[in-house]
C-alpha cells in the first residue's frame, strides 16, 4: 500500500485518461470495452512486451522505418 510503484498494468485512472484522450471520450470501440491499455515503464521495454505477444499470435514480422 505504501510502495512508490505501480502494479503490474500501471495506474489505471492514467491508463483510462490516456486512452479517452487518445481516442475521444466518445469512441464506440472504448465505450464497449474493446480497446485496451496498460502503462509501461520505458518504451523500448513496452515494444519489446509488444513483439512477443505479437509473435504468440503468429505475427513473424515487425516492419519499422530507417532511422527506428
Amino acid at each position: 500500500m505504501d510502495h512508490e510503484y505501480s502494479g503490474i498494468a500501471g495506474d489505471a485512472e492514467f491508463v483510462g485518461n490516456a486512452l479517452s484522450f487518445v481516442y475521444g471520450s466518445d469512441c464506440k470501440a472504448l465505450q464497449d470495452g474493446r480497446i485496451a491499455g496498460v502503462q509501461t515503464l520505458s518504451g523500448t521495454g513496452g515494444l519489446r512486451i509488444f513483439g512477443e505477444v505479437l509473435k504468440q499470435f503468429g505475427h513473424t514480422e515487425i516492419y519499422v522505418p530507417n532511422p527506428t
